[in-house]
């Protein structure tokens, strides 16, 4: 029987955290239509689950902010 690597598994700690939509206007600081427009848009990355249910990665989300954040003081 072949062995699998160790590295092979997935670990809880490394799932990477989904949000709501909700959630995700919160941390942007809009409305909720605002962020369900920017994942209509395809502004906003975010993962289909059917067709009512999507999710918006943290990961993704982070990056979304850092990519449109302007510098200021």
């Amino acid at each position: 029987m072949p062995r699998v690597p160790t590295d092979a598994y997935i670990s809880m700690n490394t799932t990477p955290q989904l949000l709501t939509l909700r959630e995700a206007a919160s941390a942007l600081r809009v409305s909720y239509a605002t962020a369900r427009k920017g994942v209509l848009d395809g502004r906003l990355p975010s993962i289909a689950f059917g067709q009512r249910t999507r999710r918006i990665p943290a990961l993704q989300l982070a990056k979304f902010i850092a990519a449109n954040t302007t510098g200021g003081t």
